[in-house]
């Protein structure tokens, strides 16, 4: 029986988000929840898209499985915690490589570069809901950039970071002092402001950061 509910609830979130989704994704969130109630965490166990995770989440609130208690956490509701011991789904274990988290490159392999990104980003702006935002550990952040470099997509390039600078990405990119050109574009200027004032305090004349709304088209004079 819970089976077939748990058909029923993918089929449900795939109209609510327009992404195709199947009970297996339906039991990866559930087994995330058991493990932590902040979203970008369920998302990132649960190795789904946003708007797959999203409207999984929305469906098992709208069934009572889940709900979002004062502090924003997602929990299993006692209705969701009788399914999900019905199914024998268990809490979600991490099996990746401790040293990188999984993503095969070590942000200590460039530590001066962390800790100075870390230092200047102690009191960055925090996440708001306003964007969807939610940035990812300095250490993530960190071995992006060491990724680009390592394919080459780093030194004595021009690049454009479009949006999500709430990860600071496009900030860690100028540290490098690597590429030819930084240009950062995102709508919320309190990013915005907080790379341009590092940018100036450090003499980094070759990044910029500007507000726009990329749900708007790109004036000609940015083209």
């Amino acid at each position: 029986m819970c089976m077939k509910v748990l058909v029923e609830l993918a089929n449900r979130a795939r109209e609510v988000s327009g992404v195709r989704i199947y009970k297996k994704n339906v039991e990866a969130v559930l087994s995330a929840v058991l493990k932590s109630g902040d979203f970008w965490e369920i998302v990132d166990m649960s190795s789904l898209p946003v708007p797959a995770a999203s409207g999984i989440v929305k469906v098992l609130i709208d069934e009572g499985i889940l709900f979002i208690d004062d502090e924003e956490n997602i929990k299993l509701t006692q209705k969701g915690f009788d399914f999900v011991r019905e199914l024998g789904i268990e809490t979600f274990e991490d099996h990746l490589c401790k040293a990188c988290e999984g993503r095969g490159i070590p942000f200590y392999a460039e530590l001066n570069l962390y800790r100075e990104f870390l230092q200047l980003t102690k009191d960055r702006p925090k996440a708001i809901r306003d964007y969807d935002q939610g940035s990812v550990t300095p250490e993530t952040t960190i071995s992006r950039v060491l990724f680009m470099d390592s394919r080459g997509d780093l030194r004595n390039k021009d690049i454009i970071v479009l949006g999500a600078e709430d990860d600071l990405t496009g900030l860690a990119v100028a540290l490098t002092r690597k590429a030819k050109s930084v240009l950062v574009i995102d709508i919320d200027k309190r990013l915005i402001d907080f790379d341009n004032q590092i940018f100036k305090e450090l003499g980094i004349d070759n990044a910029r950061a500007m507000v726009w709304d990329l749900r708007n088209p790109f004036p000609k004079d940015m083209l």
